[in-house]
């Protein structure tokens, strides 16, 4: 980690320099606050302090690279601050220093929205050979079932098609015959007709 001289941002004497270690965004009110802390602090708060910034710092490098982080290596955890610096974490709490509790709360929420808008290196990036293989199989079997089910739908369409076209000759056909047996019917009566105006018998077999 790189060290911050918060020995050079508060003389000895208590007057504060113009310039500070605080990221830009941190309010101003907050900024006075701390500033004021500062001026009373232990080693170890300041020391804490630190690590605090240090570790911020870390965590922006890395977003900025597009280094894949979990959860907890994207925050700054107030255990680990304490763990880092060598003093008891239950001096690092909202009753004893909340000065320090709050920049931590405005450090993580700047940390989060850095996280969401830069853009990590893609998981795909990261697989190992094999991986890829069978990321590559996954896919391909994907690919081939999406065919078949468009095959599938194709022949379900054409045979839906090919029974209407069969469906449909044969009603031409049934229509066609039932025509023609109206005419022959027609030719009977008429044929009846004429035998019985002739005065023919008709033998019956």
């Amino acid at each position: 980690m790189s060290k911050f001289q918060l020995d050079n941002f508060i003389s000895k004497t208590g007057n504060v320099e113009k310039s500070d270690p605080f990221p830009d965004f941190i309010e101003s009110e907050l900024k006075d606050n701390l500033i004021g802390w500062l001026s009373s602090a232990t080693d170890k708060q300041s020391k804490s302090l630190n690590v605090v910034l240090e570790t911020y710092h870390e965590i922006i490098s890395k977003i900025e690279k597009k280094i894949d982080l979990k959860i907890n290596e994207r925050k700054i955890i107030l255990s680990r601050v304490a763990e880092i610096a060598r003093v008891d974490k239950s001096n690092l709490t909202e009753r004893r220093t909340p000065e320090l509790c709050a920049l931590v709360r405005e450090l993580n929420i700047e940390i989060q929205r850095l996280w969401k808008l830069t853009s990590r290196k893609s998981k795909t990036t990261q697989l190992t050979k094999n991986e890829l293989a069978q990321e590559l199989t996954r896919v391909k079997r994907e690919l081939a079932n999406e065919r078949d089910k468009n095959i599938g739908k194709i022949l379900t369409a054409l045979l839906n098609n090919s029974i209407y076209s069969e469906k449909k000759t044969l009603a031409d056909k049934n229509a066609q015959l039932e025509n023609e047996v109206i005419e022959l019917q027609k030719q009977n009566a008429q044929l009846k007709v004429l035998l019985k105006s002739h005065n023919l018998k008709i033998v019956k077999n």
